[in-house]
């Protein structure tokens, strides 16, 4: 990738006989929400610059069960 100005080039690659623009992967930190009852970790997984509000999950884990709102980022 070279980037020229505002703008990013990225190297050709030919498939088929199809030339398409090949972008890097980038990582993304997750961080997995955890239940404020037991501690648990559960399936959902957030960024740290999510927003959120009004999503409840029940707790996955076999002894708790409990329901709980999911609050990210809520000052």
């Amino acid at each position: 990738m070279v980037t020229n100005g505002k703008y990013e080039i990225y190297p050709l690659t030919n498939v088929s006989g199809f030339y398409y623009a090949r972008k890097e992967a980038v990582e993304i930190e997750k961080e997995k929400v955890k239940c404020p009852f037991c501690g648990h970790e559960q399936k959902v997984q957030y960024v740290s610059d999510a927003n959120c509000r009004g999503v409840f999950i029940k707790c996955q884990a076999r002894h708790c069960k409990k329901e709980f709102e999911i609050k990210i980022n809520q000052d």
